[in-house]
């Protein structure tokens, strides 16, 4: 462990809260995914993915990790490499994620004493933990017309709960874009000018 390196170029953002998060998720289950390392010429080595992670296990005491050892790897390659695996996700269907949550939680008979639980080692609060449970009981293809309820259309979108006065006000704000619109003097961004009119809502009272 005393051989690796941290990468001085390592472009994520240091948050200690997340770093006890990640700490947690490792003494809850151990190291699941190797750090990936390359050679350096004085013969150590550098993390090139997993910077966190082994901050995570020096904070634990933890001696030794599993890496995979990229070898004789230049830094341009380790930077590439590291956005590459870093950034290559998929967007989340949050219906899905909502039920899993619940599910996580103990289902209809959660509380909060076990969402609060989820908190130690998962990447959100309790709130928004809190929302995505609520999210489980929305019927999405019948409220949103999605095609099966899968959420498809929403995998963009944050989850977010609002009250009945701010789904009101945003009603109205969809109707003066499509008034707008239909005189003519529409904007071409609609999503813009959508945003436009609801903070102007929100701002007259």
């Amino acid at each position: 462990m005393s051989a690796l390196r941290l990468a001085e170029w390592n472009y994520k953002v240091d948050d200690d809260e997340m770093t006890q998060k990640l700490a947690a998720n490792i003494k809850r289950n151990g190291q699941v995914e190797s750090i990936l390392v390359r050679d350096l010429d004085d013969g150590a080595f550098e993390v090139v993915n997993g910077n966190h992670r082994l901050v995570a296990f020096r904070q634990l005491g933890i001696t030794q990790a599993m890496c995979f050892h990229l070898g004789s790897f230049s830094e341009v390659d380790a930077k590439r490499l590291a956005i590459e695996v870093n950034e290559t996700g998929f967007d989340p269907s949050y219906p899905d994620l909502a039920k899993l949550i619940r599910e996580i939680a103990g289902g209809d008979d959660y509380t909060e004493e076990s969402l609060a639980s989820l908190t130690e080692t998962m990447p959100f609060h309790f709130d928004q933990l809190e929302d995505f449970v609520k999210l489980s009981d929305v019927d999405w293809s019948n409220d949103f017309q999605l095609p099966d309820g899968d959420g498809t259309e929403m995998r963009k979108v944050p989850p977010v709960m609002v009250t009945e006065e701010q789904r009101e006000i945003f009603l109205r704000a969809c109707v003066k874009v499509r008034d707008i619109n239909d005189s003519g003097k529409g904007s071409s961004d609609s999503e813009g000018r959508c945003l436009e009119l609801i903070c102007a809502d929100f701002l007259s009272g």
